[in-house]
């Protein structure tokens, strides 16, 4: 009698113990796959009109929505500390942005325009928050760029196209 007891209180703990082992591998897997995945291009354009855009792509399998673009302008003072500024964007929200299975292409595409590049100093950091249609999990994607290093072009596609000296 004491000998079936205890199988069945071993049995008991071993089966909740696998359910809880096996629901955190399931949320473990949902949360890997069904979060935000934003890719930022590495190059920063200069459009026609002397304005500088960048480009970013949803990278994740399901739509992301409630996009959010912020431009802070960094200067570094004279004591190492940074002072940063954020800059107005015309087209800083997305209200919806398709993913890669979707069947609506041209809506997984970001382009951001901003002012004129004199305006700014020579380094900027792109923030650009996501939520994920399908679990709601909000990621921050983060990149810093040299205005230095823009060329006059266009994204075409998300590819870098760039202008033809006149």
């Amino acid at each position: 009698m004491i000998f079936v007891v205890m199988m069945d209180i071993s049995t008991f703990i071993g089966g909740v113990l696998s359910s809880v082992i096996g629901a955190l591998i399931v949320l473990f897997v949902l949360f890997y796959f069904f979060r935000p995945r934003i890719k930022i291009y590495n190059e920063i354009a200069i459009d026609e009109d002397g304005k500088l855009v960048f480009c970013f792509r949803n990278k994740s399998i399901a739509p992301c929505i409630n996009v959010k673009v912020a431009v802070k302008v960094v200067e570094e003072e004279e004591n190492a500390n940074e002072t940063e500024y954020i800059i107005e964007l015309e087209d800083a929200t997305y209200p919806y942005m398709s993913g890669r299975w979707s069947k609506k292409k041209d809506l997984e595409l970001g382009v951001v325009t901003m002012k004129a590049k004199e305006e700014y100093s020579s380094h900027l950091r792109i923030f650009i928050s996501a939520q994920h249609a399908i679990s709601g999990i909000v990621s921050v994607t983060t990149r810093d760029f040299n205005t230095d290093n823009a060329r006059k072009g266009d994204f075409v596609k998300g590819r870098f196209v760039p202008k033809e000296s006149d």
